[in-house]
């Protein structure tokens, strides 16, 4: 009875949440309208196709909330931001979506400013970039301010959900004990969910931003349980074997093929043999047929550079890439995928 009620909480809460990013979604359509003096494009038969996402949705907030009934991990990752914290934030996004659109209308993808120049100096190129044509990319305080708030704009209140079902594979394939590695952490909202789902385990987290990191520690503070290193997840230094599991979500997607298999590396030398390496990312093309006009249009509208080829590269087959790779497990979760992979122990075949 105690676990059914909670699930029925935490669902209402889900779509609470959902319809909330939905309403402030709704006005961004007529920023890009006032920057572009066009409506914006609308594909065919969009009624239908609205329709199937919101019923993906809602399917990823019933197992986000079933997981949460079942104590996978705990309620208090439901736990809101201040309602004015959260307000004059969203006052601000409005406003810099004109600088936004403005940027994508004229392809401008190198417009930082002088604090995002600095960070940015010795920073690979495929980084040196306006993701999503967002102020500063990931180098300013700026911009991790508003990164997740943002994000959540554009997945209408999903992308916790999203980010947690990395979560229950770890859980059910790994002891409470377990040392994890967490590649590409931004701002640490799931750093955060981890460590309180591996209260006794240990957590390190790895990004190159400072900014994105000041606010991880924030995110994360009061949880004594997580480290975290400056560093690009290609580069980074780890000693082999050291972790139980490694886990990314939204990464390879941002990445040029060849750093997304020396990621992939890293991540396989971090795990020790019969370890797990847990992947959350963009769906792919063929993953959900009806969206497939969505991922070929991302690139552009998002200036996502690297996407278009990472829609093609299907990570259940890295396993022919790195053959020391089982695939476990792969599912779609709204307009992301969950890959589960385990570490073979050198013995097996």
């Amino acid at each position: 009875m105690r676990e059914k009620l909670t699930g029925t909480m935490a669902m209402g809460w889900n779509l609470g949440r959902g319809v909330h990013f939905a309403v402030q979604q709704r006005l961004f359509p007529l920023v890009e309208m006032l920057v572009t003096r066009k409506r914006p494009w609308h594909p065919e038969e969009l009624k239908d196709k609205l329709s199937l996402l919101l019923r993906s949705e809602v399917d990823l907030l019933k197992r986000d909330a079933n997981h949460i009934a079942a104590g996978i991990y705990p309620w208090e990752v439901l736990i809101p931001e201040r309602p004015w914290t959260h307000g004059l934030r969203y006052l601000r996004i409005l406003q810099d979506a004109y600088r936004v659109n403005s940027r994508k209308l004229e392809k401008d993808h190198m417009d930082f400013s002088p604090e995002a120049k600095r960070r940015l100096s010795h920073a690979p190129d495929y980084y040196k970039r306006n993701f999503h044509f967002q102020t500063d990319g990931y180098a300013s305080d700026h911009s991790a301010d508003l990164y997740d708030h943002q994000v959540d704009i554009l997945f209408s209140g999903a992308t916790d959900a999203m980010r947690r079902s990395i979560l229950p594979p770890l859980k059910h394939g790994l002891t409470p004990y377990a040392r994890l590695l967490e590649m590409g952490c931004g701002t640490g909202r799931l750093t955060r969910f981890a460590s309180m789902t591996f209260p006794e385990g240990e957590i390190i987290a790895v990004d190159p931003s400072e900014p994105y990191l000041l606010a991880a520690k924030e995110m994360t503070k009061g949880l004594g349980n997580v480290r975290f290193k400056k560093a690009f997840a290609e580069k980074v230094k780890i000693e082999e074997g050291s972790f139980s599991g490694a886990y990314s979500c939204f990464l390879f997607h941002e990445l040029p093929k060849s750093v997304r298999r020396a990621v992939m590396k890293k991540m396989i030398k971090a795990v020790e043999p019969n370890g797990l390496i847990v992947i959350v990312d963009s769906l792919q093309l063929g993953d959900m047929p009806e969206m497939d006009w969505a991922l070929k249009r991302f690139p552009s509208d998002f200036h996502e550079p690297f996407y278009a080829d990472y829609s093609k590269d299907k990570m259940e087959l890295w396993t022919k890439d790195f053959p020391e790779l089982r695939l476990v497990e792969s599912s779609n979760q709204f307009l992301s995928k969950l890959v589960v992979f385990r570490r073979l122990d050198k013995h097996e075949d």
